[in-house]
């Protein structure tokens, strides 16, 4: 988090306006595709629930805030909008910064579905959000 408060706080008042979108990825791999919901823009939210219906992919709901941040807390701050995607559950998320954080945790077709609906969200927020002037 030391990057992106950096970051976010390097920027004026107008040039955090001009940010459409702050998507973060966080944790993926160890299951389904969640979100976090309680910091989370709710039309970033809904649209990503809309692209995962579009494409029968899974997608639920894990607030993760209230155990820990993570980068999208640095630009919800300074109230860009922002989504945190990740796949922790009450079940990975000890895994987190021990020595079973490596690759042997991953399930690659659960990344591969976060892969696939990610990559297509990004795709859709290209499309509708507005450009920066």
């Amino acid at each position: 988090m030391v990057g992106s408060r950096y970051y976010v706080e390097q920027l004026n008042k107008e040039e955090r306006r001009l940010i459409s979108a702050m998507v973060n990825m966080d944790s993926l791999g160890t299951g389904t595709t969640k979100l976090e919901l309680t910091r989370g823009d709710r039309k970033l939210a809904e649209a990503l629930a809309a692209v995962a219906g579009t494409f029968e992919l899974p997608l639920s709901v894990v607030n993760v805030h209230l155990v820990g941040r993570s980068d999208s807390d640095s630009f919800q701050d300074k109230k860009v909008p922002s989504i945190n995607i990740h796949s922790l559950t009450n079940e990975t998320f000890p895994i987190l910064h021990t020595v079973r954080d490596q690759m042997a945790a991953i399930r690659m077709p659960e990344y591969y579905d976060s892969y696939r609906l990610i990559t297509a969200y990004l795709a859709y927020l290209d499309e509708v959000l507005d450009l920066p002037n």
